[in-house]
């Protein structure tokens, strides 16, 4: 199984708002992950790419609504993530994502959207890592909507 920084980065944000007591806070949680050590595949020359540095800067905000489920939004930037090519090639790492959920007693709607471009220093070729994921789960615990779609794309030098 591929480990990327995209994924990894949206598995985190949504951390955020299971922590004890956040989510009656009604306000903003701020929290910095790093995402040092991820690994992604070049689709442009197929070199593997590890994140050597850099932290993806996340912002939760979860609101309870009156029904006893939660709205919550997750967002998050990229903050100096570089990675090093099995060429020895140097590449910087801009990105984002966001992520809604509206979770209810029994039933769950998820939407995330994030992209990464990375982008390689000298000749070695630029690409973007990026993904859209919806699902919604209704209150008997079936799948009734999914969309999963991660792309890569070569986007020149």
């Amino acid at each position: 199984m591929r480990k990327g920084v995209l994924l990894s980065a949206v598995a985190l944000g949504l951390t955020g708002w299971l922590v004890p007591g956040t989510a009656m806070a009604g306000g903003a949680q701020i929290q910095n992950e790093s995402v040092v050590g991820d690994v992604l595949v070049n689709p442009c020359n197929g070199e593997t790419v590890t994140i050597t540095s850099g932290t993806f800067q996340i912002v939760d905000h979860v609101t309870a609504t009156p029904s006893g489920g939660f709205h919550v939004i997750a967002e998050g930037n990229a903050h100096g993530v570089k990675g090093i090519g099995t060429s020895g090639a140097s590449y910087q790492a801009p990105g984002g994502f966001w992520v809604e959920m509206n979770i209810t007693p029994g039933a769950q709607v998820d939407t995330e959207v994030g992209v990464l471009n990375l982008i390689g220093q000298g000749t070695v070729p630029n690409f973007r890592q990026g993904g859209v994921l919806h699902v919604t789960i209704d209150a008997n615990g079936n799948v009734t909507a999914s969309i999963d779609n991660a792309t890569q794309t070569c986007t020149g030098s």
